[in-house]
């Protein structure tokens, strides 16, 4: 999650960040368990402590890379980051 935060947030391209918006899966939840506040705490960490972060869990997520077909994805976290 970490990783993801910080590549989400090199996409803005320096510019400060308004938001986040965060879909995670509800099977990382149950996996991780208590553990799952840490991966909201890797991204406050990467995106700011004041930054607002909004989300929720999902049953899976369906997305495409790049110009693909759309897929469906299991135990993954989205984040759509919002530039001020």
């Amino acid at each position: 999650v970490e990783q993801a935060a910080l590549e989400a947030r090199g996409q803005l391209d320096g510019m400060e960040v308004a938001g986040v918006l965060v879909f995670s899966c509800i099977s990382r939840c149950l996996l991780l368990q208590e553990a799952f506040i840490d991966e909201v705490s890797a991204i406050r960490r990467v995106m700011g402590q004041e930054v607002p972060i909004f989300g929720c869990l999902t049953f899976g997520e369906i997305g495409a890379f790049h110009s693909g077909p759309p897929e469906f994805h299991n135990k993954s976290v989205v984040l759509c980051v919002f530039p001020k």
